[in-house]
């Protein structure tokens, strides 16, 4: 069992307004302008409410480039306006030297614990309320610096939890370390909670659940397009990724569940580097089975697909808690995703959806094929699903929560 040592540190309310340190290693770019979103969506939330929130971005460059005396900006830290909401937010992006092997370890936490430091003081303002690290491993370990001149507030997503139930010395040793230092350790839904009792961690006094605060509106007001076609349709959103979002599996399984519903189309929104291989795959289809590959679209280009959708399909092999599948449950979308992180939560079984237990393209064509043969039941399913979605991500009480965390409230 890991030692929990509670703290009860409170910001002072009647002193002057500090500021929020956003410490992550994914935010927005102008290269790559989806990394880490959902952590940029958590910052507008807080500017929304007058908190000062700025982003300390922890930007991981090769070694290579320090070898071969590279000084580019991109190793060098400097001060950045993210506007693309419209909302000016300030941030740091700071560079740090990756390590090239494991045994570097903790050297490697030694210089994100001077990255982050680095970019604390780079904003130049002395009064510090609190820091929110986003995930525990690494950038949670690195913000403990920070821990006696402010709270502590670290948000477990996913990755660093699968990477922790490795079980290995340095990621249990690490993980002590974050939980005898850290205020609060926030995860984004139930799996995570579950997973830190599965390490051995009582999950009570410092560790709470948060949920993104995240809007929903624009899949909320998704309405059904009346189509007259016979043919079952299916979406899939997802960064085309060989190992982990299986939508080779996909394909595989329309493939199988094509001999029982008829003609069935699959439309692909994303990109990544499996495109190639998975555009060869679909054109050996047989006929009846077609695939669709749409590329990277815009949010309202999403939710017009989901309106001329009949069921949102998600193979993952590895999930914290997919924002996508939130995203097409609240447009009113049944789902059939794979059982990895927050799914077998956010899914009720044969009421918004199914969970297919393993990565396997015979369970997910039985999962077609069964909501296929419901198709009637579907647009309840997916209305039962978009409550429960739209109860679960309000956007108000969750930031309340984010918030009482870093000023310590209710402590």
């Amino acid at each position: 069992m890991v030692q929990q040592i509670k703290k009860n540190r409170t910001v002072n309310s009647l002193a002057a307004p500090g500021w929020i340190a956003v410490v992550t290693p994914y935010y927005p770019t102008k290269n790559d302008p989806v990394a880490g979103i959902f952590v940029q969506e958590q910052v507008l939330a807080l500017r929304f409410r007058n908190i000062d929130a700025r982003v300390i971005h922890i930007v991981r460059v090769p070694g290579f480039r320090r070898k071969f005396g590279h000084q580019d900006r991109r190793t060098q830290a400097y001060i950045d306006q993210d506007k693309t909401s419209g909302v000016e937010v300030p941030v740091v992006r700071v560079p740090y030297i990756a390590p090239s092997a494991p045994i570097f370890d903790w050297y490697w936490f030694a210089r994100l614990s001077c990255a982050v430091r680095k970019g604390v003081n780079m904003f130049g303002v002395e009064k510090l309320d609190a820091v929110l690290a986003q995930w525990i491993l690494p950038t949670g370990i690195a913000c403990l610096s920070l821990a006696k001149r402010c709270r502590v507030v670290t948000i477990a997503r996913g990755v660093d939890l699968h990477v922790l139930a490795r079980r290995s010395i340095f990621s249990m040793a690490a993980l002590t370390k974050i939980i005898q230092g850290t205020d609060v350790i926030a995860c984004n839904g139930r799996w995570g909670m579950s997973a830190l009792r599965d390490l051995g961690v009582d999950p009570k006094d410092k560790f709470t659940v948060i949920r993104n605060p995240k809007d929903l509106s624009i899949w909320l007001n998704v309405k059904k397009a009346a189509h007259c076609s016979s043919e079952f349709r299916l979406v899939c959103v997802c960064r085309l990724e060989p190992m982990r979002k299986r939508v080779d599996v996909l394909i595989d399984a329309i493939e199988i569940a094509s001999h029982d519903t008829g003609p069935i189309h699959l439309t692909v929104v994303g990109d990544g580097p499996a495109r190639t291989a998975l555009q060869k795959r679909a054109s050996a289809l047989p006929e009846g089975a077609t695939v669709t590959f749409a590329g990277t679209l815009p949010h309202d280009r999403i939710a017009e697909v989901f309106s001329n959708s009949d069921l949102f399909v998600l193979p993952s092999q590895r999930e914290g808690c997919p924002h996508v599948v939130v995203e097409a449950m609240a447009a009113g979308l049944p789902v059939v995703v794979s059982d990895s992180g927050e799914t077998k939560y956010l899914v009720d079984e044969g009421a918004t959806g199914f969970v297919i237990p393993t990565i396997d393209a015979y369970g997910f064509g039985e999962a077609i094929v069964s909501c296929a043969r419901r198709r009637d039941e579907l647009p309840l399913w997916g209305e039962k699903g978009r409550e429960k979605v739209r109860a679960l991500f309000d956007r108000d009480k969750n930031v309340q929560f984010l918030i009482d965390a870093l000023y310590g409230k209710g402590s």
